[in-house]
């Protein structure tokens, strides 16, 4: 009977040792699967969501949730590619034991902090090890909100700048119309002036055949400047494409007269 119950001791010994090592590695399991979920749900905002604010909400949202930490804060504090970023976020209740980590970029720059408080019965060793295995997703993903924070900064500046620029480009534009217009009138007008009085002279009778020499000359003279006066306020405009060159069979000896009379 004593060898029986000496038996039976050793065999209830043997099944707790078992049953506490079965009940260590269902602890692990469901630290593992702690892990695993928080993991994901944080992946999941990498591919999902780029705002910052919703990130860093998701991120605290899941470390109370799925980590099951009681608190679960994050702070940013930075300047990135000129932009300032300030950010305080939290969620859930105070904790009896707090976890800091340092929230850097992939180009090891500190853009923060993250803190959690554990409940009192929770293990120190256990929290490091789920904090040690999702921290790297976590700061993932807050890279990449960050990342898009400052591309979104610079894209509505670079909106903002093309915006003036092409406001600027159209007051030139009109100022350059403008003057053109005043050019043209004031050009034109003495011009046109000169040919009405020569067209005057003409129907009143031109006294002999050096008059009449002298009004042609000026008439001649006047078109070309006017013509001339054209050519420039189209290059002045900057409508030379416009310019079309017609081609034409011409008697070269008389056009070489007509230009040498010209000058």
């Amino acid at each position: 009977s004593r060898a029986a119950a000496s038996e039976l001791d050793e065999n209830q010994a043997e099944l707790l040792a078992r049953y506490d090592e079965i009940e260590r590695q269902r602890a692990k399991l469901r630290r593992q699967a702690a892990q695993l979920t928080t993991a994901h749900a944080v992946s999941t905002l990498v591919q999902s969501d780029l705002d910052l604010d919703l990130t860093l909400a998701a991120i605290t949202n899941a470390l109370v949730t799925e980590a099951g930490f009681a608190r679960a804060s994050v702070t940013l504090d930075c300047t990135v590619d000129g932009v300032a970023i300030q950010r305080a976020i939290a969620h859930g209740d105070a904790g009896a034991v707090l976890f800091e980590r340092r929230l850097e970029t992939r180009g090891g720059t500190v853009v923060g902090t993250l803190a959690v408080w554990a409940p009192a019965s929770s293990s120190p060793q256990e929290c490091d090890e789920v904090l040690a295995f999702i921290l790297p997703s976590i700061t993932m993903a807050i890279d990449n909100a960050i990342s898009y924070l400052v591309m979104d900064d610079y894209r509505r500046g670079l909106e903002v700048r093309v915006a003036e620029r092409t406001a600027e480009l159209v007051e030139a534009k009109t100022a350059r119309d403008r003057i053109f217009a005043n050019i043209n009138h004031d050009l034109r007008s003495p011009i046109s002036l000169i040919l009405l009085a020569i067209g005057e002279a003409r129907r009143n009778g031109v006294a002999n055949e050096a008059s009449e020499r002298t009004l042609g000359a000026i008439e001649h003279g006047a078109r070309r400047v006017l013509r001339m006066v054209d050519e420039l306020l189209i290059l002045a405009e900057g409508r030379e494409n416009e310019v079309k060159l017609a081609t034409a069979r011409c008697d070269f000896g008389r056009m070489s007269e007509a230009v040498a009379e010209a000058w």
